[in-house]
């Protein structure tokens, strides 16, 4: 669990110097009203209602699918990120993935260095 307390600070710090929300870690409520850890939960990016993830190796195999199911039951986005890519603060790295991701926030809480989706007609 080293790997993932190491990776939330460094997570904590990247949103922070990107201007982004995280909650990290996260509680994910189950439809039978329990919850299953994930690493953290983008309330803006990855979809409408946002995304969870957990981080490879750091949580059990078998709780994916059940992450998998409740993320998708909660209107989430469910990811697994790699520790050896996201494990040190590189900016451009997590520019990226969130720009991948896709913004679903409000306009005004759009973060200056993504730039916005071209009009469709």
């Amino acid at each position: 669990m080293n790997t993932e307390r190491g990776l939330l600070r460094r997570g904590r710090a990247a949103a922070t110097a990107l201007s982004i929300k995280v909650e990290a870690p996260y509680l994910l409520k189950t439809g039978d009203g329990g919850e299953i850890l994930c690493a953290a939960h983008l309330p803006d990016f990855g979809g409408r209602g946002g995304m969870v993830f957990d981080v490879l190796e750091e949580f059990p195999y078998e709780n994916r699918k059940e992450v998998a199911s409740a993320a998708k039951s909660r209107g989430l986005y469910y990811s697994i990120i790699n520790p050896e890519v996201y494990g040190h603060h590189d900016e451009e790295v997590f520019i990226e993935a969130l720009a991948d991701w896709s913004f679903f926030g409000a306009d005004d809480q759009r973060p200056h260095w993504l730039p916005k989706p071209p009009k469709s007609e």
